[in-house]
């Protein structure tokens, strides 16, 4: 199904949504964001420490194509499989200033599958938020290319 992308304003920075419709179990779901960014990563993902649970700290370096190096420190304030992850990111970049937002990821029951729901808030600059909105429907839509495509 089709990602649906809109930017929501917050009192304190600039937010985003995102979300997408995929016909595959929640837990599958919910497995396959993690993996994205742990075990079974993507090129422009060039390095990944994950400790699963509150409080814990997920480190992820980024090389994105036609983009600058970045790493994500990450502080997990939630883990509630297969429904909700939650956390704490800031994003330090070698020569530009970091910042830092919460991402919240859901996924719920409907009528065509699971929604997959992504928002992010408190970006410092309409800018930023930009720059992972157009990222964000990619990597829902490799969550659900994985979970809906044929094994090999």
């Amino acid at each position: 199904m089709n990602s649906d992308q809109s930017p929501a304003g917050q009192r304190d920075g600039h937010g985003l949504g995102v979300e997408r419709i995929i016909d595959a179990p929640p837990e599958a779901i919910f497995d396959a964001f993690i993996a994205l960014y742990d075990s079974q990563r993507p090129d422009w993902i060039t390095d990944s420490q994950l400790d699963l649970r509150p409080g814990g700290r997920w480190s992820v370096a980024f090389q994105v194509p036609d983009g600058p190096a970045f790493r994500e420190e990450r502080v997990i304030t939630a883990v509630e499989r297969p429904h909700r992850l939650a956390y704490d990111m800031t994003a330090v970049y070698t020569d530009a200033p970091g910042f830092s937002t919460t991402v919240e990821v859901t996924i719920e029951a409907g009528p065509d599958g699971h929604r997959l729901r992504l928002v992010q808030q408190g970006f410092p600059t309409v800018q930023a938020r930009d720059d992972f909105a157009g990222a964000w429907p990619h990597v829902l839509g490799e969550v659900a290319r994985r979970v809906t495509s044929p094994r090999p």
